[in-house]
Parts: structure tokens; C-alpha cells; sequence
């Protein structure tokens, strides 16, 4: 299982159906949570989880627009 870095300066997250298949809808791991960070991630369904840093995708969420 290979886990995604967030790099600091791009809030571009990778494919959910990614994480889903394959990192138990671990989407990626980031050392930041950043208001912009947030904004993102909402806007297309992932959201941070108490998991050492952990953002996660779930099936039924909602998003932010």
C-alpha cells in the first residue's frame, strides 16, 4: 500500500477511487491543515481523520462549494 505525501504548496488531492480500492479511503497524509487544505479537501468529498495526519474519502459525504 502506497500512501500519498501532500506536498505543503499544492492542495491537489489524488483519486479517491484510489484510495478506496486500496488504502481503506486513506487518501493521502499531509504535516499541514491549512485553511485552503480544508477548502479543498471539502469541495470534493475528503476530510481529515484523527489518524496521524490521515485524509480520507468517504462513499456518501457532503461537500462545500
Amino acid at each position: 500500500m502506497r500512501i500519498p505525501l501532500l506536498a505543503p504548496d499544492n492542495y491537489a488531492f489524488p483519486d479517491p477511487a484510489y484510495a478506496l480500492a486500496r488504502c481503506d479511503g486513506l487518501v493521502g497524509v499531509s504535516r499541514d491543515l491549512d485553511a485552503g487544505r480544508l477548502l479543498e479537501a471539502y469541495r470534493n468529498g475528503v476530510f481529515p481523520w484523527f489518524s496521524r495526519d490521515g485524509w480520507f474519502f468517504g462513499m456518501r459525504s457532503g461537500r462545500v462549494r
